[in-house]
């Protein structure tokens, strides 16, 4: 289908439930979602190496992984066809340590944008991933603390910052 197909089959999509549960929020989130895949088109007219649509399933590939590396909770890989999950649970819910290397790294690449910034940090949140997949955490002391013991008796801005809006 070409892009004008996308947003009228989108659009008849989002009639089947989201406009009726969420307005026209909903369509135009579902109109975005139908639009999504086919984004590389607008990569390709920039002259960019990889096409944008190759990023996107790096980004999504990369979320899935890291939910069912970090926590317990089985992440459906294959859902609606099998409701089996995988989770490994090897950091723990408030662990500080992969939120301060997400966010200094982001800090970093924001004055010194380029390759080596954000290489360095997701080559060093894998490696403190790897690490913890064989390790547990420590009870007590700084690094209890840094591996989440702090999140029970912490403010709840404190464990928002972390992304933590359950508890």
């Amino acid at each position: 289908m070409k892009l004008p197909e996308h947003v009228a089959f989108s659009a008849l999509l989002a009639q089947l439930g989201a406009q009726q549960d969420y307005g026209p929020t909903g369509t135009a989130l579902v109109i975005a979602a139908g639009l999504l895949p086919d984004l590389d088109g607008l990569t390709i007219l920039g002259g960019w190496r990889c096409p944008l649509w190759c990023w996107l399933q790096l980004s999504v590939l990369a979320h899935l992984v890291s939910d069912f590396l970090f926590y317990r909770w089985p992440v459906q890989l294959l859902w609606p066809f099998s409701s089996r999950g995988v989770g490994f649970g090897w950091i723990g819910w408030n662990d500080l340590i992969p939120t301060l290397i997400l966010y200094g790294g982001v800090a970093l690449a924001i004055v010194w944008p380029g390759y080596l910034v954000a290489a360095a940090s997701l080559g060093l949140l894998a490696l403190y991933v790897g690490w913890r997949g064989f390790r547990s955490p420590a009870p007590w002391g700084w690094a209890g603390w840094l591996t989440g013991a702090w999140a029970p008796r912490g403010p709840r801005l404190c464990r928002w910052l972390t992304g933590d809006f359950v508890t």
